[in-house]
């Protein structure tokens, strides 16, 4: 007694298989979108609170990278490629000296005085800046903004 079987068991056989892995109930799809979104909703609030940092990290280093590429550029329609870059590189290297390192503590007048108005309108009392002090939401230390 021999048992055949045909392409269309196999074909069973693995569907069968595939249906067991996936989750056929929509209620584990809808808690992966709502911990997916509360996630990416943490995310955007931390890039927000610490945006004058990103900000700085982002220019600086788009003006490095334009500055290779042009250098890069220019350079290589008169030298061999291998010279190209390396101009390009000591260019960039060169500019990343000579920009501020440092993003300023200086806070604005604006929003000094956005916050001073808050802290009165809030408490009642006249902002004296022998007993108060000005701080920051997140510390500057890690990317937060005035």
């Amino acid at each position: 007694m021999s048992v055949r079987f045909t392409l269309s068991h196999y074909n069973d056989r693995i569907r069968q298989f595939t249906d067991m892995r996936t989750p056929t109930n929509s209620l584990f799809t809808a808690i992966g979108y709502v911990a997916v979104g509360f996630v990416v909703f943490l995310l955007v609030g931390s890039f927000f609170k610490r945006r004058e940092g990103i900000l700085h990290w982002v220019r600086r280093t788009v003006q490095l990278e334009l500055t290779y590429i042009g250098v890069t550029l220019v350079v290589a329609h008169w030298q061999p490629i291998l010279t190209a870059l390396l101009s390009g590189l000591l260019a960039a290297m060169v500019l990343d000296k000579f920009l501020p390192r440092r993003r300023t503590r200086h806070i604005r007048a604006s929003v000094r005085r956005r916050v001073i108005a808050r802290y009165e309108m809030k408490t009642g009392e006249k902002f004296d800046p022998q007993k108060h002090e000005l701080d920051h939401v997140i510390p500057y230390s890690s990317g937060g903004s005035h």
